[in-house]
């Protein structure tokens, strides 16, 4: 799918699909359009007793759109029960023009470890230990998944 730009991505998100490469090292991107989707009710969540004396003490620090790029590497690298990814460059290049465009984000969490050198190696650790993310914001107005024309 050589097509997809951060346009069609966009406007792909909105309809509930997203496009994977088989491996890193796989420059081909396909769709991905899940029978069951992940959808988090806030109005209705609850948190626990002991999570929110974890909250209380700071143990941690969250951090949003501090490195955004090196958040969505991090994400890439192996990790334990993960051999690989489906994150490859032509995947980190679009949620980084959407980022660029202020429709994606990325969260980081550090516990409270000594300081590290830079941003970036703080985001790259908080993203391999946690669960980071970069995601698209829903797009406003969906029209098509294809190529403008």
């Amino acid at each position: 799918m050589s097509d997809i730009d951060a346009e069609v991505l966009l406007r792909a998100y909105a309809y509930g699909v997203f496009p994977m490469a088989e491996s890193r090292d796989d420059p081909e991107l396909y769709w991905i359009d899940p029978e069951a989707r992940g959808i988090l009710p806030l109005d209705a969540f609850h948190v626990p007793k002991r999570l929110k004396r974890t909250i209380r003490q700071q143990p941690f620090e969250i951090r949003i759109d501090t490195a955004f790029r090196e958040v969505m590497l991090g994400c890439a690298e192996a990790a334990p029960n993960r051999d690989g990814t489906w994150i490859n460059e032509r995947i980190v290049g679009l949620y980084c023009e959407l980022h660029e465009r202020g429709r994606a984000s990325s969260a980081g969490r550090k516990e409270s470890w000594p300081a590290a050198s830079t941003a970036s190696r703080w985001e790259r650790r908080s993203s391999a230990r946690a669960c980071s993310a970069a995601l698209p914001m829903r797009a406003r107005s969906p029209s098509s998944i294809s190529s403008r024309g």
